[in-house]
């Protein structure tokens, strides 16, 4: 597929391809705009607004000429990214490594189907829930009236509980209207009694500003203390928590026995407060009412987590039967009902126990093979990588967790981001990201890896690399993008293991050239060692400079100092006669030697004179020529520093001496005049410089001369 991306950042417009059910790597240098492709293909595919990518310079422009578009992904409708906001949200939790452990490692399809043969068999417990449709209000009831009800340690009714403040000190209050309040009974019993109680009290503020009243502007002299009085008996706080309580325990009515609804029944209609044997009755009310509802909600919730010893299951599911006798606050025909509900449905389980012991059995083997597995694939890469790290995945509650451990250590590592390294912490969190990719069904139509391994060595890089997309629990068959200015994941693919991945890899060249992105396609034969790069140059190239400057970093490469190498050493230091250099010591050619080596280059160069390309570099109009003709930025470098220009900007003077002058490290390489390495930034900061500070020289023709010494 061909995807346009056009006014995102620094990208104006631009168009890369991605393979389907291929690893597709793409390599650029920073500032080609590799993570502003992963965030505008991803909020594209997420449908999101992609005004925020809209580049700087278009900001104030409101017209659709410059909004930031994305097109080409039809048929892409998910996609999963790793990046430094995957591993803050999903990585390295205080409990465990990744988020939803249970769910990535153990949750697979065959896991599944045994949980679901497992439920289906303890279904018949939870008939309770079918036969008795307002069970679950009724458990909800259960836990506000608990909850109003709230116990100290010591097992008494705590005194900032709903139910103490409700029937505190006055009793029910609503239930004894005192005769000077008679007149508000209708408001006070009526379902907005709190609504009206703030509304009396706010109006209170006003009844001294005037002798009418402030509602209805009638005189109010001798109703005053009558209508201040209401606010001081009712408080609306007091109302409102005593008539929330009061229609808990009606919705309760038919679970109480006989005996707790008479009781209840004198309790919320007293005239003076709650008694000692009042707060008795109702904690053991709370008592029994926490330990039924908890009860039905094991059975409500009940899993296969609940059977971790098959050969207990018998044992456990007849703990699931009530027996009415342990709550006789309880006992009522509609709470029996429940009952025999409950024991017909668990006698139906225990008849079927030797089929759930198996199903259970089973499903235990899957997790322990499941754990035992991929506590092996990981902890095999992370003693690959050289990690001094292992994970366990272990059983909590009802829950499984993926923790960490040192090798040197005994317990769990907690909180893992703070204990591991940036590198150690990138490696993990892309190995997890990859699992939690798998355990996706179905899993995302399009990954994308935003420079996931740039920040590892070369040995942890390939670790990482062939977890990644090798083996059968892998990325291998999954449409993957891979961003990243790391050359190596190319080489190790293309051109070290082609065996191994080249039959579902693809990889490419970002270019950034003044916000125009292109790619440039890589394969076997553009991966070159600088051998194979200078002959090309040497067979192809127009101008001696340009050859004269790979050959000599050819000879660097091959750390051949010979007498080629001493000559062209000796001629971009402009000295006026060639000299061989070992050590401290230093003699010129002999006439033979110099016209025996000339011989030798002109082999490789033809016509070269080490007299006349010492006259080419002492002119500056003849250097700069060759800057003009050079077709890369990386052979605009070598040029540049031929000019012996020192640059004010030691950033950039620091590119040209060093970063982009020998780089002896890299054996195989991508050419850079097809790949061109070098940013935009660094040949700008050249053509200016030779734009500004040569002119003046240029047009005195003033040529530099050689250099007398060495």
């Amino acid at each position: 597929m061909n995807i346009k991306i056009k006014n995102c950042n620094n990208i104006d417009s631009g168009e890369i391809g991605i393979q389907p059910d291929k690893l597709n790597i793409k390599l650029g240098i920073n500032g080609a705009g590799k993570s502003t492709i992963a965030r505008s293909l991803r909020m594209s595919i997420d449908g999101k607004d992609l005004s925020s990518l809209k580049p700087f310079k278009h900001e104030n422009d409101k017209t659709d000429e410059h909004a930031p578009a994305v097109s080409g992904l039809d048929k892409i409708r998910s996609v999963k990214v790793f990046n430094e906001e995957y591993i803050s949200q999903f990585v390295f939790k205080p409990e465990e490594l990744i988020e939803n452990s249970f769910g990535i490692f153990i949750k697979t399809p065959d896991y599944t189907e045994k949980m679901e043969a497992i439920n289906a068999l303890i279904a018949d417990a939870k008939k309770v829930f079918q036969e008795h449709k307002g069970l679950d209000q009724a458990i909800k009831d259960f836990e506000q009236l608990a909850a109003d009800m709230r116990t100290t340690a010591a097992g008494s009714l705590a005194g900032n509980s709903k139910m103490s403040k409700a029937f505190g000190g006055n009793g029910n209050i609503l239930e004894n209207i005192p005769d000077e309040l008679s007149s508000y009974t209708n408001y006070l019993k009526s379902d907005s009694n709190v609504k009206w109680l703030k509304w009396q009290a706010q109006g209170n503020a006003f009844l001294d500003l005037d002798s009418g009243c402030p509602y209805c502007i009638a005189p109010t002299e001798e109703k005053k203390e009558r209508i201040k009085k209401v606010s001081e008996v009712y408080n609306s706080k007091t109302v409102e928590n005593l008539g929330a309580i009061i229609d808990v325990i009606g919705k309760l009515g038919d679970y109480f026995s006989a005996s707790a609804v008479s009781t209840l029944d004198g309790i919320v209609k007293k005239i003076e407060g709650l008694n000692k044997e009042d707060e008795g009755f109702l904690v053991e009310l709370k008592e029994q009412a926490d330990r039924l509802s908890n009860h039905l909600k094991k059975i409500q919730n009940l899993s296969n987590f609940d059977f971790k010893d098959k050969d207990k299951a018998k044992e456990e599911i007849n703990a699931l039967r009530i027996d009415i006798r342990l709550y006789p606050y309880l006992d009522s025909e509609k709470t029996q009902q429940v009952v025999a509900t409950v024991d017909a449905s668990i006698t139906e389980v225990v008849d079927k126990i030797g089929l759930l012991k198996g199903q259970i059995a089973q499903q235990e083997s899957l997790v322990r093979n499941a754990i035992e597995n991929n506590q092996k694939k990981i902890n095999g890469f992370l003693s690959c990588a050289g990690y001094k790290y292992q994970v366990e995945l272990l059983r909590e509650e009802n829950d499984i967790k993926l923790r960490l451990r040192h090798t040197e250590g005994t317990k769990a590592v907690q909180n893992g981001d703070q204990h591991l390294s940036y590198g150690e912490r990138n490696a993990f969190a892309v190995i997890l990201f990859m699992y939690e990719c798998l355990a996706q069904k179905p899993g995302p139509d399009l990954i994308i890896l935003d420079d996931p391994i740039s920040s590892f060595d070369k040995n942890k890089k390939f670790s990482i690399l062939h977890k990644l997309f090798r083996g059968s629990h892998s990325l291998k068959s999954k449409t993957v993008l891979l961003l990243t200015h790391d050359v190596e994941p190319v080489i190790d693919t293309i051109k070290i293991m082609p065996d191994k991945f080249a039959e579902f890899t693809v990889a490419s060249y970002l270019r950034n050239r003044n916000g125009s992105l292109t790619e440039e396609a890589i394969s076997y034969g553009d991966i070159l060692s600088f051998k194979q790069i200078c002959d090309a140059v040497l067979e192809t190239h127009s101008n001696k400079l340009i050859k004269l400057i790979y050959l000599r970093r050819y000879f660097d490469v091959l750390d051949d100092k010979g007498m080629e190498y001493q000559m062209l050493s000796s001629l971009f230091k402009k000295a006026s006669t060639p000299y061989i250099k070992n050590g401290d010591d230093e003699r010129d050619f002999t006439s033979e030697q110099k016209s025996e080596t000339e011989d030798k280059i002109s082999e490789l160069i033809k016509g070269f004179s080490y007299d006349e390309l010492l006259a080419v570099l002492g002119d500056k109009t003849q250097i700069v020529e060759a800057y003009k003709q050079a077709e890369n930025g990386y052979e605009k470098v070598q040029i540049f520093r031929l000019l012996e220009a020192e640059h004010e900007d030691h950033v950039v003077r620091k590119y040209i001496s060093e970063t982009f002058h020998i780089e002896n490290d890299l054996v195989c390489q991508l050419s850079p005049q097809k790949y061109d390495p070098v940013p935009d930034f660094l040949i700008g900061a050249c053509d200016l410089y030779i734009k500004r500070k040569l002119p003046s020289e240029l047009d005195k023709h003033t040529d530099v001369q050689p250099s007398q010494s060495h």
